[in-house]
């Protein structure tokens, strides 16, 4: 079966980038990169399009992320284009290049390949085409499977999804007061380890977490509780929900090894 591919990608990686391209199109899959447009295009329809081609069936839609520390910036292209693909129900597969890139919390759940000890693909030729493979055979039965450290924690600690409530407030405005105080309080190594913020209900505290959790650097984790959800509400669900997602912003990281 041919898939859709659209892969997503800092331009310092477009070489990477096109090599994969060319692995996923020896399988006869298709493959979109935006290098494709042409000076002149509006860019950002252009990929809003593309994504919309990818999802039109979303037994063979696939959303690739080559995770780096440019392309993860909260304000970057790469970041608008994975939020897009999840709007559209796209399978997201994360594919990590630098060893201590922060993977965003929308997708802090998914195991991704590891390529960050295989790289430069030149000098690791057999374990980066092994680790591609594997790459290629879990695009092809839609799933993010792979062995090591970083499986044996999503098993076991059994992280909750949180893409809900992280996207159900798209556009989020105001309350600069707010940000700035939050801001201030983390700049204080002195002030209280807690910021408690309460208000009535309907007013815009769920909005606010998801608007920092995708701004901020400094939120490593989110749990949102939820009225009418017993998991989302459970203490041990919610130490078990944190202690994964710490766990992936670890230097030496948990993803698949070469």
């Amino acid at each position: 079966m041919a898939l859709r591919i659209f892969i997503s990608y800092d331009h310092q990686q477009l070489a990477l980038a096109e090599r994969l391209k060319a692995d996923f199109e020896q399988r006869s899959h298709e493959v979109f990169l935006d290098p494709a447009l042409h000076h002149g295009d509006d860019w950002a329809r252009k990929l809003e399009e593309a994504l919309e081609w990818a999802a039109q069936d979303l037994l063979t839609g696939r959303f690739v992320l080559l995770l780096t520390d440019q392309a993860v910036r909260p304000d970057g292209f790469c970041m608008k284009e994975m939020a897009y693909a999840q709007s559209l129900k796209l399978p997201v597969f994360p594919v990590r290049l630098e060893a201590h890139v922060k993977i965003p919390i929308e997708i802090i759940r998914h195991q991704y390949c590891d390529l960050s000890t295989c790289l430069p693909a030149e000098a690791h030729g057999e374990v980066f085409q092994r680790q591609v493979a594997k790459l290629i055979e879990n695009l092809e039965n839609n799933e993010n499977e792979y062995e090591g450290l970083q499986s044996g924690l999503l098993n076991r600690l059994q992280p909750l999804d949180f893409n809900y409530e992280l996207h159900a407030t798209p556009h989020f405005y105001g309350r600069t007061w707010l940000s700035d105080k939050i801001q201030a309080w983390l700049a204080d190594s002195q002030a209280a380890q807690i910021f408690w913020l309460t208000a009535e209900p309907g007013v815009g505290k769920t909005a606010l977490a998801a608007w920092l959790a995708g701004q901020l650097d400094a939120a490593v984790s989110v749990h949102f509780c939820k009225d009418g959800i017993a998991e989302k509400n459970d203490p041990a669900r919610l130490v078990t929900s944190l202690a994964y997602a710490l766990s992936q912003r670890l230097a030496s990281g948990y993803g698949e090894s070469c």
